[in-house]
């Protein structure tokens, strides 16, 4: 089978795709607006599960080719309306942020909401969207990589569900919208969180900006930033659920009538919270895991609700969005495999170095909330240590070596900009796979990308086969220097 897979993956080095040049000469898109106080609104759509699907709706994130088996609880998609309004009742303008619950969406699929918000947004003066997932392991695969080996896991019309759902989110959100203030914290999520690769490095904290509206016939909103996997129930987990995110959402609103947004961090390399089920009561039942991710949210959530309010920072009703368009470098022949299988349709093209001779197009972003929180919107599943580590990091280059050249890390490249407080939100605009420091790039000699490999500590690199290659990192950071010098030019 491997040599099978091999052999598909040359073949695939001699077609053509659609596409054309590998240099983006776009500059980037920018919003800002200022006002009195802030414009927030909030909506949650049910994404409906198809009662007598055509083709079979397969859980995504953990095993290949299983169908889910019940429900927990559905999946959503949830929008924020982020604007600012004056003391004359006039409104500075606005922008959407979609979240939709499942394990990822390409950049295909989050054009077509896109798309079909374009009318709202000439009516309204919406003048951003953005979009990401939640990352939840126990959702219908909307990227199509767990059906059957070489089979398209997606289910279309469960994928057309998402999409009306995330256009209906958005619609509600700026019906939604209220006069208020917003105020940030950050708490220690103590002992919620573990890496799964060296070095151990992570955001410990799980932030939070809280919405208050001046109008109590509105709930409040909260826009949590949390670094953890969304798979608390396991693997082998055959239920839908939105995992814990919607668990600590239902205890929020249950306790203080607030709506929430969950937003997924720097989560790669694996961070997962920790089964804090007792393991001794484990009897091999589904309940376990149920359990273990009902116990995990409500944990979660009580760190926010006990958070003192007197701590919390006020923020100024300025908001900035800034985005572009980028091009990685196409190392991954199983990449390539999928696009020839027609399982993963993100922008592709020839013009690059890269090992398969093709690129991959891509967007990132960030939202400067009032003049001090940064919020880097990222296309992927990013290693922490590529944000917090206060260092350079050498390049890669062709081949998979190490070059002489070095990049900063995404925080030293933050405080060049005056970006403040740095908040990473994943999984937006597209989904990259993983983005992985160039020093620990490493993949198997002999089957690239298709198998995996440890190194001579015993290292598993896993995450290197769900990657592009060994420079993603260095051109996305390439590209979020120019987001975030826009977002200073508003400053």
């Amino acid at each position: 089978m491997k040599k099978l897979i091999f052999l598909l993956s040359l073949l695939l080095l001699c077609i053509c795709f659609v596409g054309c040049g590998g240099d983006n000469e776009e500059m980037p898109h920018l919003f800002s607006a200022d006002g009195d106080h802030w414009t927030i609104g909030f909506s949650s759509v049910e994404i409906a599960v198809p009662e007598n699907p055509e083709t079979p709706l397969y859980i995504a994130g953990y095993m290949n080719g299983e169908e889910f088996t019940d429900i927990l609880d559905y999946q959503c998609a949830n929008a924020v309306w982020l604007g600012c309004g004056n003391a004359d009742g006039s409104e500075s303008g606005g922008m959407l942020l979609i979240g939709v619950d499942c394990v990822g969406l390409g950049s295909d699929t989050i054009n077509r909401i896109r798309d079909g918000l374009s009318d709202f947004a000439a009516e309204t003066g919406c003048t951003s969207i953005a979009v990401y997932a939640s990352h939840t392991h126990a959702g219908i695969d909307t990227l199509g990589l767990w059906g059957p080996f070489a089979q398209d896991g997606k289910n279309q019309e469960f994928v057309d569900n998402v999409v009306a759902a995330a256009i209906a989110a958005g619609k509600a959100a700026y019906e939604d919208r209220s006069a208020g203030s917003l105020l940030y914290s950050e708490t220690e999520a103590e002992n919620m969180q573990y890496d799964s690769r060296y070095p151990l490095v992570y955001d410990e904290n799980m932030h939070q900006l809280r919405f208050i509206p001046d109008d109590s016939a509105y709930n409040g909103i909260r826009l949590v930033f949390f670094a953890a996997h969304a798979e608390s129930l396991r693997g082998d987990n055959l239920f839908i659920s939105r995992d814990f995110p919607g668990i600590m959402a239902d205890i929020i609103r249950e306790d203080c009538g607030d709506d929430m947004l969950f937003i997924p961090g720097a989560i790669g390399g694996l961070i997962m919270t920790p089964e804090i089920r007792d393991k001794a009561l484990d009897d091999g039942s589904p309940d376990y895991h149920v359990e273990n991710c009902i116990m995990t949210g409500q944990v979660l959530a009580r760190m926010l609700l006990l958070y003192p309010e007197h701590l919390e920072i006020p923020v100024a009703p300025h908001i900035a969005y800034a985005e572009t368009d980028f091009v990685v470098p196409l190392d991954n022949t199983a990449f390539l495999l999928y696009k020839f299988l027609g399982i993963l349709h993100n922008e592709s093209g020839r013009g690059t170095d890269s090992e398969t001779g093709y690129y991959l197009a891509s967007r990132c972003a960030a939202i400067r909330f009032g003049d001090s929180i940064t919020a880097a919107m990222l296309p992927g599943e990013i290693f922490p240590e590529l944000v917090y580590e206060d260092t350079d990091f050498a390049m890669g280059g062709p081949g998979h070596v190490l070059t002489e050249e070095t990049f900063p890390s995404l925080s030293r490249l933050a405080a060049q900009y005056d970006c403040g407080t740095l908040l990473i939100g994943g999984l937006c605009n597209d989904e990259l796979g993983y983005i992985v420091p160039p020093r620990d790039f490493l993949v198997h000699p002999d089957l690239p990308y298709l198998e995996k490999i440890e190194d001579e500590s015993g290292e598993n690199h896993y995450e290197e086969t769900n990657s592009p290659g060994i420079r993603t990192a260095q051109v996305l950071f390439a590209a979020m220097e120019e987001v975030f010098a826009a977002l200073a030019d508003q400053s």
